[in-house]
């Protein structure tokens, strides 16, 4: 689905300006899901909010891509989800990871270590960059 990153103008510590194409996150936001509730369980908004402040806001999804997201991790049996009352309002769902969501973190997040290592190589062959300069 394209356009589930927003393209964000920031400046980065390099003070270059960074554009992410959502073509770079396709997959991704699974990932990111369960690493911040690794952590323990959130709400909806709070996932969302957690991964954009992560990314210094560069990562910003919205509710049409974390909410299909959690919906379909959970039917997956990856999440589990609780009802919480609010102060205000209604209540909303706290999702959590199952053992089987806790296993399946640690798979992605090793696949995803083996595929940024992998790119690195090809990104950053110091042949290559001889050529490019």
């Amino acid at each position: 689905m394209a356009g589930i990153i927003s393209v964000m103008d920031r400046k980065g510590f390099s003070g270059r300006i960074m554009r992410f194409d959502p073509e770079l996150s396709k997959g991704s936001i699974q990932l990111l899901i369960l690493s911040v509730l690794h952590e323990g369980p959130r709400h909806g908004y709070g996932i969302s909010k957690m991964i954009e402040r992560r990314s210094d806001g560069n990562l910003s999804f919205g509710d049409g891509s974390i909410y299909p997201a959690l919906h379909s991790m959970s039917n997956k049996g990856l999440l589990r989800f609780e009802w919480e009352p609010a102060n205000i309002g209604p209540a909303r769902k706290m999702y959590s990871l199952t053992d089987d969501g806790r296993m399946e973190y640690l798979r992605k997040y090793a696949e995803y270590q083996d595929y940024i290592r992998a790119t690195s190589q090809v990104l950053f062959d110091p042949v290559a960059s001889k050529i490019l300069i």
